[in-house]
Protein backbone atom coordinates (compact mmCIF):
# COMPACT_ATOMS: atom_id res chain seq x y z
CA UNK A 1 0.00 0.00 0.00
CA UNK A 2 1.03 3.50 -0.77
CA UNK A 3 0.98 6.62 1.61
CA UNK A 4 -2.42 7.72 -0.67
CA UNK A 5 -3.94 4.30 0.47
CA UNK A 6 -2.77 5.19 3.61
CA UNK A 7 -4.54 8.50 3.88
CA UNK A 8 -7.81 7.53 2.05
CA UNK A 9 -8.38 4.90 4.69
CA UNK A 10 -7.51 8.06 7.72
CA UNK A 11 -10.01 10.11 5.09
CA UNK A 12 -12.64 7.76 5.69
CA UNK A 13 -12.36 6.75 9.27
CA UNK A 14 -12.80 11.14 9.83
CA UNK A 15 -15.79 10.57 8.23
CA UNK A 16 -17.14 7.65 10.07
CA UNK A 17 -16.39 9.56 13.04
CA UNK A 18 -18.25 12.53 12.36
CA UNK A 19 -20.92 10.55 11.19
CA UNK A 20 -21.00 9.25 14.61
CA UNK A 21 -20.64 12.65 16.40
CA UNK A 22 -23.75 13.54 14.33
CA UNK A 23 -25.44 10.12 15.74
CA UNK A 24 -24.60 11.24 18.97
CA UNK A 25 -26.33 14.41 18.98
CA UNK A 26 -29.37 12.61 18.31
CA UNK A 27 -28.72 9.65 20.69
CA UNK A 28 -26.36 10.84 23.87
CA UNK A 29 -24.11 8.44 24.88
CA UNK A 30 -20.32 9.55 24.19
CA UNK A 31 -19.37 5.78 26.21
CA UNK A 32 -21.24 4.68 22.96
CA UNK A 33 -18.84 6.90 20.56
CA UNK A 34 -15.85 6.35 21.82
CA UNK A 35 -15.76 2.65 22.11
CA UNK A 36 -16.96 2.90 18.33
CA UNK A 37 -14.17 4.95 17.19
CA UNK A 38 -11.30 2.67 19.21
CA UNK A 39 -12.96 -0.18 17.94
CA UNK A 40 -12.87 0.89 13.99
CA UNK A 41 -9.77 2.67 14.27
CA UNK A 42 -8.20 0.00 16.27
CA UNK A 43 -8.64 -2.47 13.93
CA UNK A 44 -7.91 -0.49 10.76
CA UNK A 45 -4.40 -0.03 12.84
CA UNK A 46 -4.04 -3.71 13.41
CA UNK A 47 -4.64 -4.63 9.65
CA UNK A 48 -2.74 -2.35 8.55
CA UNK A 49 0.49 -2.99 10.26
CA UNK A 50 0.20 -6.25 9.12
CA UNK A 51 1.09 -4.85 5.14
CA UNK A 52 4.24 -2.77 6.13
CA UNK A 53 6.55 -3.01 8.68
CA UNK A 54 7.13 0.79 8.69
CA UNK A 55 3.85 1.53 9.63
CA UNK A 56 3.45 4.13 11.97
CA UNK A 57 0.37 3.90 13.83
CA UNK A 58 0.69 6.44 16.34
CA UNK A 59 1.05 8.56 13.00
CA UNK A 60 -2.31 7.05 11.65
CA UNK A 61 -4.12 7.52 14.82
CA UNK A 62 -3.38 11.16 14.56
CA UNK A 63 -4.70 11.33 10.74
CA UNK A 64 -7.43 10.01 11.91
CA UNK A 65 -8.20 12.23 14.70
CA UNK A 66 -7.37 15.71 12.92
CA UNK A 67 -9.99 18.20 11.94
CA UNK A 68 -11.20 18.72 8.36
CA UNK A 69 -9.73 21.83 6.65
CA UNK A 70 -12.40 23.81 5.46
Amino acid sequence: MTRKDYELIAATIRQAFAWVEHQERACPDSMTRERIKESVAGEFERQLSKTNPRFDKYRFADACNKQEEA
